[in-house]
């Protein structure tokens, strides 16, 4: 195992948007070794014109092509590649977040430490504080490896595969919050679109099929069988 943390982003059809959320975190980081793992979406032919270059000299990282690759699908198989690789910490991210303060995720890794006790070894999920969620939710929330394993979805994965783009964060928290492994961290603060702003996402059309996913899982997590 290593201190590595594993950013994993999923993009798609943003490619001004992606560009700023790099230069931002190239820039407020502060904290090696990271490594980013990025997965485009089926519309490849747009980012072609991806500068490679400037982005192997702000990080080390991996760039995947998933055909048609929905949210969870993509961040999980980052996951799994990043556990594979040994990777100590995991933080699922997205084009259109953006972190604020000085050197936050340097804080998270600190605080997140501090809560796994010797060895890193009690399970942690660490939400940053989105203000449209506060504690209620871990919209963007970094985890250890032991959290990791303690879901035991498998092979790495950090969300509940069933879902398809909503509800994998909903999952997350509530089984931190019952085993008694979730944690909050104020201060760090991050920026992203409310949720009046993403009703007309064209991932909406999944929330048929995720909302009573959720639904039963949580039943299941609040009974103690899952």
């Amino acid at each position: 195992m290593n201190n590595t943390l594993a950013i994993l982003i999923a993009t798609r059809h943003r490619k001004d948007l992606l560009m700023q959320c790099l230069a931002q975190l190239k820039w407020l980081v502060a904290y090696r070794p990271v490594m980013i793992y990025l997965v485009f979406d089926g519309d490849w032919e747009g980012y072609k014109c991806f500068d490679y270059k400037v982005f192997n000299q702000g990080f080390a990282g991996q760039v995947f092509h998933i055909e048609h690759g929905e949210y969870i699908e993509a961040i999980n198989t980052m996951a799994e590649l990043a556990y594979a690789a040994g990777c100590e910490y995991f933080l699922p991210w997205s084009d259109d977040s953006f972190l604020k303060g000085e050197r936050p995720l340097r804080k998270v890794i600190r605080a997140l430490r501090t809560a796994a006790g010797p060895g890193n070894k009690s399970p942690v999920v660490m939400a940053l504080n989105n203000p449209y969620w506060g504690d209620r939710l871990g919209t963007h929330a970094m985890m250890n490896r032991a959290m990791v394993d303690f879901l035991d979805y498998g092979r790495g994965k950090i969300f509940y595969p069933g879902y398809t783009h909503y509800g994998g964060d909903n999952e997350l928290t509530a089984r931190a919050k019952r085993g008694g492994y979730f944690h909050f961290i104020e201060e760090v603060e991050i920026e992203h679109p409310p949720p009046t702003e993403t009703q007309n996402n064209p991932s909406m059309k999944y929330k048929a099929h995720d909302v009573p996913l959720w639904k039963e899982r949580k039943r299941a997590i609040d009974a103690g069988e899952v």
